[in-house]
């Protein structure tokens, strides 16, 4: 990089990367393509939420002494406890129980969209493909 950032660099980076031979273009995406895009970059987005949803339950039951490992088969464990376990006192009950609620209701949205990709997948002629 020749200089600061501003516009004008900005413009003669771009200048001087078009007069390259061995330049090579992406070409533009079709708005059905990017709509296969927004459907994947949706689905991460709720599986990061999730796990975020799922971290938080884990710490919040590990102050109250409730641990177990990672992954979502003992996130599963954890969310059962909320409403029996003795030890998780009330008032920590309702905020767990909106976690546990938060949780399934991405967990169900995940598996609608992975149905989403699995049946564009089967309908695109490249997915096919490859």
């Amino acid at each position: 990089m020749k200089t600061n950032k501003h516009d004008a660099a900005d413009a003669e980076a771009c200048w001087e990367a078009v007069q390259r031979p061995g330049m090579r273009f992406v070409p533009v995406k079709s708005a059905e393509q990017q709509g296969i895009l927004m459907l994947h970059r949706t689905r991460d987005l709720l599986t990061r939420q999730c796990m975020g949803a799922i971290n938080a339950l884990r710490g919040h039951l590990g102050e109250l002494g409730i641990v177990t490992g990672k992954g979502k088969a003992n996130a599963r464990e954890l969310m059962a406890l909320v409403d029996v376990d003795e030890r998780i006192p009330q008032s920590a009950r309702r905020a767990l129980s909106i976690l546990v609620d938060q949780i399934k209701d991405l967990e169900l949205n995940i598996e609608s969209y992975e149905k989403m990709i699995l049946a564009t997948a089967r309908d695109n002629e490249v997915c096919r493909r490859s």
